[in-house]
């Protein structure tokens, strides 16, 4: 089954917008005390 472009386009804007995230969680869950 051949992907076409646009699932192609979707599924890297998906990946990039899921590293965003994940990588400003880490960036709160770092800044947070962890006492908390």
């Amino acid at each position: 089954m051949k992907m076409s472009h646009l699932a192609n386009f979707l599924m890297m804007i998906v990946g990039g917008a899921v590293q965003e995230v994940s990588s400003a969680v880490r960036r709160k869950l770092r800044n947070v005390p962890q006492n908390q």
